[in-house]
């Protein structure tokens, strides 16, 4: 039942008959041309050319159209008409390894074609594992450092949590499309966007980098 969460069922009625439409074209032509050779011995006609390619300009750019809503469009984040961003903050917890204290494990690529695969951290006693391509490690001087900059944080918010936890908590991000009837046309309505997490910690000695076998 998520699917037809918010306007999502118009965006499926619609592909439903962009699709159909596309059938019916393709039925059309080939029926069309199936009469023409029987009744002329013919297999080419102006008129029927030019309608032919009108159809199908017309169902292309129908899946075109949908295409694009339900899969190419991009997201603005800074959209609040568009998207709802929650994010959630929790004060991150030493692991203890043979080594010493971590508050994060970064996981290496062993042929080294993607630097850093993932990162593993602990909060509430529960380790989280997150790929590298939705999160990032602050340790400089800034709490958002140049990766966590391109979302929509709470610089405000962000920064009273670092300073309450002394530099080492986690900021997870959700990104939601909003039941709007634009993203319902695209079948989002609803659904989430993407995902992101800031790793706070006070400095590079408190990351444990580990290689993947």
């Amino acid at each position: 039942m998520n699917m037809f969460i918010g306007w999502n069922w118009v965006g499926i009625l619609l592909w439903i008959v962009a699709i159909i439409f596309l059938i019916w074209v393709i039925h059309f032509i080939r029926v069309k041309q199936l009469m023409l050779i029987i009744s002329t011995q013919k297999s080419f006609d102006k008129k029927l050319f030019a309608t032919y390619v009108g159809l199908l300009v017309v169902s292309i750019a129908f899946i075109g159209t949908m295409s694009w809503l339900s899969f190419f469009r991009p997201v603005d984040m800074t959209n609040k008409t568009d998207v709802d961003i929650s994010t959630k903050y929790h004060q991150l917890e030493l692991n203890q390894v043979k080594t010493g204290y971590y508050y994060v494990t970064a996981q290496k690529s062993e042929n080294g074609k993607q630097p850093i695969v993932s990162y593993t951290y602990l909060t509430n006693g529960s380790k989280t594992t997150i790929s590298s391509r939705n999160g990032t490690v602050s340790r400089g001087s800034d709490a958002i450092n140049m990766d966590a900059s391109v979302y929509p944080w709470n610089k405000k918010q962000v920064n009273e949590y670092d300073t309450k936890t002394g530099h080492a908590f986690s900021a997870e991000m959700t990104i939601k499309y909003k039941k709007t009837f634009l993203n319902g046309l695209g079948v989002r309505s609803g659904h989430v966007a993407g995902y992101y997490t800031l790793l706070r910690v006070p400095s590079a000695d408190f990351i444990l980098s580990e290689t993947s076998k």
